[in-house]
């Protein structure tokens, strides 16, 4: 019943409440994998790929809920691991965006963290986007140096 009070909280763009159910059900139900797979849903929905991605991992180490408890098939594998890379794929849109807007910094720290998942959970054309990415941010830092540098 709780999983299905969240999910009503989410398609009602209720995404606080949604949040504040799973933390106060994830202290009665601990292993209950859902509330953290619908929690770190809630997180994306509101752009907080961080939080997001921290759970999703947390499904992925935490395996199967027990069977007392009512789960949806691949809650501890497939369905957390289609939004990392869906987390993974916003850093990096994410990193372009900062990169055309000029802040290498905020773009260095979405691109590290799309490169710290990318090492547990590998993917090839989100590398290859990454990759593209760090040539564009290298070849921005150092047309700003040039500009910068005394000319002889």
């Amino acid at each position: 019943m709780v999983r299905s009070m969240v999910y009503c909280n989410m398609a009602l763009n209720r995404f606080d409440e949604g949040i504040r159910m799973c933390e106060k059900y994830q202290g009665i139900y601990p292993e209950y994998t859902d509330l953290v797979y619908l929690k770190g849903a809630l997180y994306f929905n509101q752009g907080q790929l961080i939080r997001s991605l921290d759970c999703m991992n947390k499904c992925l180490t935490m395996g199967p809920p027990p069977n007392r408890y009512f789960s949806s098939h691949g809650i501890a594998a497939e369905k957390p691991l289609i939004y990392i890379k869906n987390i993974i794929a916003a850093f990096i849109k994410q990193g372009e965006m900062l990169i055309n807007q000029g802040d290498r910094i905020a773009a260095h720290g979405s691109l590290v963290h799309a490169y710290q998942q990318l090492m547990k959970q590998p993917d090839e054309k989100l590398f290859e986007k990454l990759i593209e990415l760090n040539l564009l941010l290298i070849n921005s830092v150092e047309n700003t140096c040039n500009k910068q540098s005394p000319s002889n």
